[in-house]
Order: structure tokens, then C-alpha cells, then sequence
């Protein structure tokens, strides 16, 4: 048996963590619901400029001249920088909710502690700084001398399209009938796939750019093509690459010319073979969601 000492101490234990359970649910001022409607529109606000990088940033990396001379290219660059770094401090002050329990946490402690470890601190840090205007203050080289570490360090920044993912949590929130929100996800699967277009266009274009024997397939019978000629209007070669992008997806043939070419294909062929499963696959489960109630009846 229990001595009336050890008793006590097992007492004492217990409403202390009774006590910390307590204090981690009760809401406190300085910290931000993640149910609350300041949150729902923050969350709004960082997937509109997550949006707005995962088609800005692949062009800026393949049209590079062309993106340059868009006016305030460099002060939106700024400011998304900003808001995503704010992102990160408002992380910090988020309450979550805690899976095995369904209570919402927010405690201070608990949060950090969840946000570093099982959260998406990590991304959302690396892609809030802007490595390749570090790497050319640092080193001074510009597009000329550092053009591919540049090129990879930008590429780093893709990662800030992680953020859309949130839209899956607004999508879940919403006070909505299961075929409505399954609809929603079925339009969050299009929007991801335009995304993924989008990306393989412009690696096809840094790709086929660099030796420029590349052939389009409306050009073979001329055995040359005028795609990468400075007089040939950007939204033509944006579009051609895009054509060839749906073709590459659709793992259909894009005629590769060179090894580094061939080598690039393929692994997007690879990644195209995956999420065209997985992608669709989504769709075929969320289409049927939609039409539960007309299956049921």
C-alpha cells in the first residue's frame, strides 16, 4: 500500500497537471485564436501572396529579363518578404489545436514548442528571406558570374507556395455542407494543377534556353525555330512552353535534344506520373463526396 506521504505527492502531481491543463486552454490576450476571424483573414491575405509567388517567382527564374522590367517588381518582392516574416513572429502566437484532444492550446510554451517541432517553422523561414539578394550582397557576384547559384537560391524560394496549403484549413472551417466543401476542394485541385503547369513551363524554358537547339513540334518540319529569338513576343513562348508542359504531364513526347535535356525529361516525367495519380485520385474521391447525397437517395 501507498504510504500517506507518497499519497499525497501522487495528489499533489495530479492537480498540478490538472492546473497546467487548465492554464494551456484558457484563452489569454497577447495570443491569437486559430479559430478566430483575424486569423481566417491573415490566412486569406498569405495565400493571396503565396499565390501570387508560385507564378511570379518560377517566371522570374526562366524570363528573368522580361519579369526585370516589370514596374515595382522589386518593391512587391519587399513587401511579400515583410508580410511572410510577419508570417513567421504571428506563428509564434497562434493557438493550435491538439489533435489527440480536440482543445485548443495557448499556452505560450506549448505553441512555440509545437510550431518548431511539428509545424511549418522551418519552411515558412527559410522561404520568408530572400537568399539570392543575400547571396549578391555577400559576394557582389551578379546574374553574369553567379547566375547558378542564383538560379538555385531562387529556386529555394518556391517553397513560400507551401503556404497555399492553408487553403485546405480555410476550406475545413468554413461553416458548409460536406458536397460544398467538397467542391472547394475539387477547385483547390485545379488551382494546384494550373500551379504545377505553370512550374514545369518555366523549368522547360530555363532548360531549352541554355543550348537552344530545342525544336518545337509546329517548327520540325522547318528543322529550326525562331522561339527563343528576342523579337518573339513573351506571351508566345510562355504559351508554347505551357502546351509542352500539359504534354510533358500527360507524359507524351517533347522531342529533348540534348543528354541535360533528356536527363531533366524525365525526372519531370517521373514527378508528372505522381501527381497526375495523385491529383486525379483526389479529384475521383471529392467528385464522389459531392454526390453523396444523390448516391444516398
Amino acid at each position: 500500500m501507498l504510504s500517506d506521504e507518497s499519497l499525497s505527492k501522487e495528489v499533489r502531481q495530479e492537480l498540478q497537471k490538472q492546473q497546467n491543463f487548465e492554464d494551456s486552454i484558457k484563452p489569454k490576450w497577447y495570443i491569437i485564436s486559430t479559430r478566430s476571424t483575424n486569423k481566417f483573414w491573415w490566412d486569406a491575405l498569405i495565400i493571396l501572396f503565396a499565390c501570387i509567388n508560385a507564378f511570379t517567382l518560377p517566371l522570374e527564374i526562366a524570363f528573368e529579363d522580361t519579369v526585370n522590367a516589370v514596374p515595382l517588381k522589386q518593391e512587391l518582392t519587399n513587401v511579400t518578404t515583410a508580410i511572410f516574416l510577419l508570417d513567421v513572429f504571428v506563428g509564434f502566437l497562434t493557438s493550435y489545436i491538439n489533435v489527440s484532444s480536440g482543445d485548443e492550446i495557448f499556452a505560450w510554451s506549448l505553441i512555440a514548442k509545437n510550431y518548431l517541432f511539428k509545424g511549418t517553422f522551418q519552411s515558412d523561414f527559410i522561404s520568408s528571406i530572400q537568399l539570392d539578394q543575400i547571396y549578391f550582397v555577400s559576394t557582389g557576384r551578379g546574374e553574369t558570374t553567379g547566375v547558378t547559384a542564383l538560379s538555385l537560391l531562387k529556386l529555394l524560394g518556391m517553397i513560400k507556395i507551401l503556404r497555399v496549403n492553408r487553403l485546405k484549413k480555410i476550406i475545413a472551417n468554413l461553416n458548409q455542407t460536406q458536397e460544398t466543401k467538397a467542391g472547394l476542394k475539387v477547385c483547390n485541385m485545379v488551382f494546384i494543377l494550373i500551379i504545377y503547369i505553370h512550374v514545369i513551363a518555366c523549368l522547360l524554358w530555363k532548360v531549352f534556353s541554355v543550348d537552344k537547339t530545342w525544336i518545337p513540334a509546329v517548327d520540325f518540319i522547318y528543322v529550326k525555330t525562331r522561339i527563343f529569338e528576342e523579337s518573339t513576343p513573351f506571351p508566345k513562348q510562355y504559351f508554347s512552353m505551357c502546351y509542352h508542359a500539359i504534354m510533358v504531364f500527360g507524359l507524351n513526347e517533347v522531342a529533348p535534344r540534348t543528354v541535360i535535356e533528356t536527363a531533366v525529361i524525365i525526372l519531370m516525367m517521373i514527378a508528372s506520373a505522381i501527381a497526375n495519380a495523385y491529383i486525379f485520385g483526389e479529384m475521383a474521391v471529392l467528385v464522389q463526396e459531392m454526390d453523396k447525397k444523390d448516391i444516398e437517395f
